[in-house]
């Protein structure tokens, strides 16, 4: 029993490095395949963009940490932003990887697996209720101030998303309170994720969050989201394109939803061909388009692995880490 568990772990692992490497080939091939368009971007454009992405990690720094505090878990601000940015990046390369990279670097602290899990709960929700309502504003304001009937058709045939989505949510948190679901998957939970406590309204009642580390929450979901958004159009601008500001958040948030569920290994390609396909509606030419988007993607994809790495290694550096608790059996 032992070793075909041993063995199934094994084969996750290899799919996992798998995916990983497909997708960084993919990165790789398309950023040397645009290097010579994207080498003729604007460079105030692309500095923008960079500093854009990095406030997209640092409006998550709050939650993170405020979060973990109630569990005790005390984590400095370098820490704190180096593990968002490395654990969000390496989420581009493999699923739920902040998940996996949080979990192994908080497991030494007493509750670490378990403060992992629920976060990871928190996050997810909180990200993706604030993108269905961020893509539903954003569609109607585009509407209002920049009509298109082609996008309205292409929106047309993926509204069905954000409704599915909602129930999906909906229907795991609902999910979480029956005592039957509860009893069946508890055992799982409690070894494999340490914790029992994932529904989200559970999760705040036993850390006992308030309105500070839920308004941190919610304001960082928004925020994270609108600042990708504008580093989308900042990349599009750092190609002599220039949607209005409603237009390129609708484009940012049609694509992200449109890879919810990917189709390929991380997502490969999935980006550029919703983004490139959205704008491309909206009369933009589907060259530039695709290359601001491999742009996009290579600031998105390479600068949270490098900056996250690089920012968490300083801060251990810079302060030792907090005294651990003796290592628990999660």
């Amino acid at each position: 029993m032992k070793k075909s568990s041993k063995s199934n772990s094994n084969v996750a692992w290899y799919s996992i490095a798998v995916i990983a490497l497909l997708n960084i080939a993919y990165q790789l091939y398309a950023s040397r395949k645009n290097a010579a368009t994207i080498a003729q971007a604007k460079p105030l454009y692309l500095l923008l963009a960079v500093l854009s992405e990095i406030f997209a990690y640092l409006v998550l720094v709050p939650a993170y940490r405020s979060f973990f505090a109630k569990r005790n878990i005390s984590l400095g601000f370098l820490q704190s932003l180096g593990l968002l940015f490395a654990g969000v990046g390496l989420s581009k390369v493999i699923p739920f990887g902040e998940y996996i990279l949080w979990r192994q670097k908080l497991k030494s602290f007493k509750g670490g697996v378990a403060a992992s899990s629920q976060f990871i709960v928190l996050f997810i929700t909180w990200l993706l209720s604030a993108l269905i309502i961020l893509f539903l504003v954003a569609e109607l304001l585009a509407a209002i101030f920049n009509p298109s009937q082609q996008v309205g058709l292409l929106a047309k045939s993926f509204s069905k998303v954000p409704i599915v989505l909602t129930v999906i949510i909906l229907g795991i948190v609902g999910s979480t309170r029956l005592p039957s679901f509860r009893l069946k998957i508890g055992t799982f939970f409690r070894e494999k994720l340490g914790t029992e406590t994932l529904s989200p309204v559970a999760i705040i009642r036993e850390n006992n969050l308030g309105i500070r580390e839920l308004g941190f929450l919610t304001v960082g979901a928004f925020l994270t989201w609108i600042f990708e958004a504008i580093t989308l159009y900042l990349c599009l601008r750092a190609l002599g394109l220039a949607p209005p500001i409603f237009v390129a958040l609708f484009g940012y948030c049609f694509a992200r939803i449109f890879i919810i569920f990917p189709l390929f290994p991380g997502g490969i390609g999935e980006v550029e061909t919703a983004t490139t396909l959205f704008f491309v509606s909206y009369g933009f030419p589907a060259g530039p388009v695709f290359t601001a988007t491999v742009l996009f993607r290579l600031l998105t994809y390479w600068m949270p692995i490098i900056s996250g790495g690089s920012t968490y290694a300083l801060a251990r550096r810079k302060k030792s880490p907090q005294k651990r608790a003796d290592l628990v059996m999660e």
